[in-house]
């Protein structure tokens, strides 16, 4: 009887070496991990939203962001009048332009042009940097709920200036001539 011959599979080398204990190849130890970042073992972790944006980077810091601006026009008519009418909480598109605007290259421009501009960014952006302004934006709408406790967005109802312009289908009638009849130079 022959006598087969068993092929065995090293697993673990005490001297770092692959292959046969005869190759002398040496293999670098896998690098440390890095001590200043979270190992999650969790598939399924999710980060909170502080967590979010102070590991992310703005233009602006973050206080900042959150605080409502004091050049807006609600604010220059507040200060104005002397009334204190309640901002909306801003949302993560609101962040974002704000965050952006302080590029230097925005300092000349229309604000609707700078919101072209910005719009396309938001659209380019990545899916991580959107979730950090979204997180922002989720932070914002908190410190809004407990800076203005109670508060109900309540638009204005606009006022009509005009009352004959009430529907489309009387202004349209208004601007169709109708022809006269033309005179005749006959005496009857």
């Amino acid at each position: 009887m022959a006598k087969t011959q068993k092929e065995y599979v090293q697993v673990f080398s005490l001297n770092n070496t692959y292959g046969n204990a005869t190759d002398n190849v040496k293999v670098a130890p896998p690098p440390l991990p890095d001590p200043n970042k979270v190992i999650h073992f969790e598939t399924n972790f999710k980060k909170s939203d502080e967590e979010i944006v102070y590991s992310s980077k703005f233009n602006n810091d973050v206080e900042t962001l959150l605080n409502n601006s004091e050049t807006t026009r609600i604010a220059k008519t507040n200060k104005k009048k002397g009334i204190k009418r309640i901002p909306r909480p801003q949302n993560s598109w609101i962040l974002y332009r704000r965050d952006k605007t302080k590029d230097p290259r925005f300092k000349k421009m229309k604000s609707s042009q700078i919101s072209k501009i910005i719009g396309k960014m938001w659209k380019d952006e990545s899916k991580d940097v959107k979730e950090s302004y979204i997180a922002l934006g989720r932070l914002s709408k908190e410190k809004h709920a407990n800076d203005h406790k109670g508060y109900k967005f309540k638009p204005n109802k606009s006022k009509q200036k005009n009352p004959s312009k009430k529907s489309k289908g009387n202004k349209k009638e208004a601007k169709q001539k109708i022809p006269k009849e033309p005179k005749s130079n006959k005496k009857e």
